[in-house]
């Protein structure tokens, strides 16, 4: 899973996953936890200044701290 935060100084947000038809508010310091692998998203244009840190786990993260990696979800899992 992909962890994002966002922050700066910019008017309100949304944060759009289309596939759910979700559209959630994306203030700064909103944290959103959620599959970018799985799930298309994005957000719209920004009147402001905007950063978005990202934290995902990737494969050779998991093999050299010798952790399996759970499956990928698929959409018929969600």
């Amino acid at each position: 899973y992909d962890l994002l935060v966002t922050v700066g100084d910019y008017l309100p947000l949304d944060f759009v996953i289309p596939m759910l038809n979700l559209r959630l508010c994306y203030n700064p310091g909103t944290i959103i936890s959620f599959s970018g692998s799985a799930l298309e998203h994005g957000v719209g244009a920004v009147d402001g200044d905007r950063a978005c840190l990202v934290y995902y786990m990737r494969a050779n993260v998991h093999q050299s701290v010798h952790v399996p990696m759970c499956q990928s979800p698929r959409m018929d899992d969600l």
